[in-house]
């Protein structure tokens, strides 16, 4: 493990542009015939906000802005992380009592219904549970890594933090945390290039187990099912790729497919739910503000869809139903607006600096898939982060 590390791969504006790169290049394979043709002004759009977010990753790396600093004496904060996560426990007790179940053990015990995982939020309560796993999660993981990683005592609250989204079913959440660990995991390692080509057969490995056991959930060992439900061209049929990966090919790409379709469909912005004031409210603020302001929102996504299976539009398709071009152009801009405002009023020497550069990451890396703006379970943490942005570093003895 390392002191310090300034590494431009764990920087959350150069993840943005890689993971759009990577998107767009897999879009262009031309692996399913329901995919429409990708727009010059599209290509254009996308590859003006990737190079901007590169130059301002150069400039942000030569500032040290996201300089990881391990911490000094880790364990002096481990009763801190313990009695909040003993509250995080609490209020998810008040939670189980409120819907009288826990999700995890009525789906085991098959019990649930099919919309439990999602209806189980109690109101105001949810978003302290929800945001405190994994805000602590993040700060405890931090811990960890600064105290060498192997067997220590931080290894105790993160399991307690990881088991709290586990318990009401957040795959979301879960996602969120293992990224987290791999973040922390290369600014911390000595050889992060090594990880990085190290994670090449293994990612393939995952992603092939992904689809065998989607192929299997569907009870279509040979995947012919997929194939004719993401509309696998001959292209990617004649070709040596494994059919397994086309799951995975389907959920990467056809957030991009769903946004160009709907730029196809050139929509009417003329009802209610389009304007600026409907994008500021819907598709900037966080939800849990902007489901209490009786401004509607686009009620017909679904025609906009490539398949109603496939229903995930990355975090510019909803702007683009509100507002168009202009929608999708004001939404990145306060993806800047939001990791520049933070990594300027977070001090350099704040001990939840490091925990900011992964809320940070997630707002910039998981925009391929949705909205990170107004997404639950990201701005409450950058308030906790700024609350406690006066925790300075202890001086090393």
């Amino acid at each position: 493990m390392v002191a310090s590390s300034n590494r431009i791969i764990c920087n959350p504006l150069f993840l943005y542009a890689v993971s759009w790169f990577i998107v767009v290049f897999l879009y262009l394979l031309g692996w399913s015939d329901k995919y429409p043709i990708i727009s010059f002004e599209l290509l254009i759009f996308l590859l003006i906000t990737s190079l901007l977010s590169l130059i301002f990753s150069i400039k942000t790396h030569k500032n040290k802005d996201f300089e990881y600093k391990a911490l000094v004496h880790p364990l002096n904060y481990y009763k801190w992380v313990m009695k909040q996560t003993r509250r995080v426990y609490f209020l998810l007790c008040i939670e189980f009592i409120y819907f009288q179940t826990i999700p995890l053990i009525a789906y085991l015990s098959g019990n649930a219904d099919a919309r439990l995982y999602m209806d189980f939020a109690m109101p105001v309560v949810h978003v302290f549970v929800f945001n405190g796993s994994l805000f602590l999660f993040n700060f405890s993981s931090y811990c960890y890594f600064s105290q060498g990683g192997g067997t220590n005592s931080f290894i105790k609250p993160m399991l307690m933090n990881l088991l709290v989204p586990l318990s009401f079913m957040s795959r979301g959440a879960l996602l969120f945390m293992i990224f987290c660990l791999f973040l922390l995991y290369l600014m911390s390692g000595k050889n992060a290039m090594k990880v990085l080509i190290g994670l090449i057969p293994s990612s393939l490995v995952v992603l092939y187990l992904f689809g065998l056991i989607g192929n299997l959930r569907m009870n279509d060992p040979e995947g012919k099912l997929i194939l004719q439900w993401g509309g696998a061209s001959q292209k990617f049929e004649d070709s040596f790729v494994p059919k397994e990966f086309f799951w995975s090919y389907s959920y990467i790409t056809s957030p991009l497919g769903n946004l160009q379709n709907a730029i196809n469909q050139k929509k009417n912005f003329r009802d209610d739910s389009s304007g600026f004031i409907p994008l500021i409210i819907n598709e900037v603020c966080p939800m849990f503000i902007s489901k209490h302001i009786n401004i509607p929102e686009p009620k017909d996504r679904a025609n906009y869809y490539v398949d109603p299976t496939l229903v995930v539009g990355s975090t510019f398709f909803d702007p683009y139903l509100t507002w168009g071009w202009g929608g999708m152009i004001i939404v990145f801009l306060f993806i800047l607006i939001y990791v520049f405002v933070m990594i300027k009023i977070i001090p350099k020497n704040s001990v939840v600096r490091v925990p900011m550069y992964i809320v940070l990451t997630i707002l910039t890396f998981f925009s391929l898939f949705d909205n990170m703006l107004i997404f639950m379970g990201l701005f409450p943490q950058l308030v906790f982060v700024y609350l406690l942005r006066k925790w300075k570093f202890e001086p090393a003895v």
